[in-house]
């Protein structure tokens, strides 16, 4: 059975794409910040007859991904879907919103990358990045976000061109709940 490794898989669009690729066989590797969001999308999985398990784990904390790594034996799908934004007008944000929407949205996508790379290059897997379309392009009330979300897809783009593996896809998703 194949592995896909889903971060920010708690809640949202984490949780709709685990869901997803349960169904078309995978087994799931949950990770997020909070136990027992990811206990809820494990036991949805497990109630449709998939198979999960969850993974707490801060994708900004270096030493956290260490130990993913280290516990995980085989991934051949990794999403990097973790996300935060703050909006409004950019004069109003505070530097920890902008200083936790680079950690998670850019950094810690860098991170988990970089940590997991070597269980994606042994299965010759794949890789999805995860971007609004506030990588795309410019938005009103958006600044920061966007800033993080270029930074994404900047890396994603740079993977692309360099990476030893089969895949290395941007995925740019509007999701609503």
């Amino acid at each position: 059975m194949k592995n896909a490794l889903i971060t920010g898989a708690g809640t949202g669009l984490g949780q709709s794409l685990a869901k997803q690729y349960a169904k078309q066989g995978y087994h799931i590797l949950l990770v997020g910040r909070r136990k027992e969001k990811l206990d809820e999308t494990k036991d949805l999985i497990e109630q449709a007859g998939g198979t999960a398990e969850s993974y707490t784990c801060d994708i900004t904390k270096w030493d956290e991904l260490e130990e993913l790594a280290q516990k995980v034996d085989q991934i051949d799908v990794l999403i990097n879907n973790a996300g935060i934004g703050y909006f409004g007008a950019f004069e109003d944000l505070e530097k920890d919103q902008i200083d936790t929407m680079l950690n998670v949205n850019a950094a810690g996508l860098i991170y988990t990358t970089k940590h997991l790379m070597p269980h994606i290059l042994t299965s010759k897997g794949r890789i999805l990045n995860i971007v609004s379309t506030a990588g795309l392009r410019g938005k009103v009330h958006e600044a920061g976000y966007c800033a993080s979300k270029f930074a994404q897809r900047g890396f994603t783009e740079a993977c692309k061109k360099s990476m030893r593996i089969a895949e290395f896809q941007l995925q740019v998703f509007t999701w609503a709940a």
